[in-house]
């Protein structure tokens, strides 16, 4: 599936597997990419614990910058992420809540 494909893709070309870039990566690998990075950086892991809000805005900010990720579905995931945290919970898993 392309999205899976490509959601490793940087919007500067300097992703993989195939080196795509801007626009050329499917809209849907763009989205389910910052969508991935919130929930890799706000879930613990066996190496780290979950981040808080704030260290995952400038997580998301610095990869803008950097040119990784789409600057505007980046800006609109940042707006969603600062005015409506609520519809972000995160729900903790069975084994976590036990």
């Amino acid at each position: 599936m392309q999205i899976i494909r490509s959601h490793h893709e940087r919007w500067n070309g300097s992703g993989y597997p195939d080196g795509l870039k801007g626009e050329a990566i499917p809209l849907l690998a763009r989205a389910f990419q910052i969508v991935d990075i919130f929930d890799a950086l706000t879930s613990p892991r066996p190496y780290k614990p979950a981040l808080d809000f704030a260290a995952v805005i400038d997580i998301i900010k610095q990869e803008i910058a950097e040119g990784w990720l789409d600057p505007q579905l980046g800006r609109i995931f940042l707006e969603l992420l600062e005015t409506r945290p609520q519809d972000f919970a995160v729900i903790p898993s069975v084994d976590e809540a036990a």
